[in-house]
Parts: structure tokens; C-alpha cells; sequence
């Protein structure tokens, strides 16, 4: 369940974009295996239903970076966790590096360590870049956060 809206110029599918298993190519953003945030956060629920929720002890967010289309790392990814989707606990957070000058394009993750874990509901926050490296030809601008899929591990 998305909490947020990805941009409309890349809508994605939808949710199940996040957890569809198709990985997107670095550099085709239209492609709607590709959510894009810019505005505001990726925030989406996942829930695991059924006889019992499988042990987590880590969750990867698979991301673009393009730096030439403005498409950085997250500035920050939190995981947080519990049984009931209005009463969650942050259960770790990951800030990625940014890169320091123009990089090859490519898809990468950032992944969040946990304590093991076995929770009905997690919740994904993954913040956009809010302004780009003070190398890139607009420092002023924001970054894309372009995301194809999150995983469970």
C-alpha cells in the first residue's frame, strides 16, 4: 500500500511495482517497472498475511542512479515494523553515500539491517535527495529517487 504518490510522469504500476520482481534498466525510466519520487518520500506498507510472517533481517530498496537524469541514491532509507499497520517501531535506518563526481549509470541498493524480525506489517521510508552534489550542473535542484522493486530478506 503506497502512503505516497509517486511523481505522474512515472507512475510505475502502481504498488505491486515495488514487489513485482521485474527489475527496470538504468537508464529506460519510462518503463513502468520505474516509480519516481522527487516531491516527497517513497512511504508504502507491506503486509504479510497468512500462517506466519517470514523472519526478516534486512530490506533492500533497488534504486537508478543516473547522474547525468539527476537520479541519486536515497538520502535516507527507514524500516519500521509491527503488527499493527498504526502502531510501528523503527526498526533501523540507512543513510547511502552520494557520489562525489559524474559515475557510470547503474542500478544499485540500499540496504537496511535489522534485528531478525517476524512482523505482519513493515513500513518503507525512502527520502529523496532534497538538493543535488554541489557538482552537478544544478546544485539547486532535487534529485529522483527511482525506485523498481523492494526486498525482503
Amino acid at each position: 500500500e503506497l502512503r505516497t504518490r509517486p511523481e505522474p510522469e512515472y507512475p510505475g504500476d502502481g504498488a505491486v511495482t515495488l514487489i513485482d520482481d521485474k527489475k527496470g534498466m538504468p537508464d529506460f525510466y519510462r518503463d513502468p517497472v520505474w516509480m519516481g519520487f522527487r516531491n516527497e518520500p517513497l512511504e508504502g506498507l507491506f503486509f504479510f498475511s497468512g500462517v506466519e510472517p517470514p523472519t526478516v533481517s534486512s530490506v533492500t530498496l533497488s534504486y537508478a542512479r543516473n547522474i547525468g537524469a539527476m537520479c541519486m541514491p536515497p538520502a535516507s532509507v527507514e524500516v519500521w515494523g509491527g503488527n499493527d499497520p498504526r502502531k510501528l517501531t523503527l526498526l533501523g535506518k540507512v543513510v547511502p553515500s552520494q557520489p562525489v563526481g559524474y559515475v557510470g549509470t547503474r542500478i544499485e541498493g540500499a540496504t537496511v539491517t535489522i534485528k531478525p524480525s517476524s512482523f505482519a506489517c513493515y513500513k518503507i521510508v525512502a527520502r529523496p535527495l532534497a538538493k543535488l552534489p554541489a557538482f552537478r550542473d544544478a546544485p539547486k535542484d532535487k534529485g529522483w529517487l527511482m525506485v523498481d522493486e523492494i526486498f525482503f530478506n
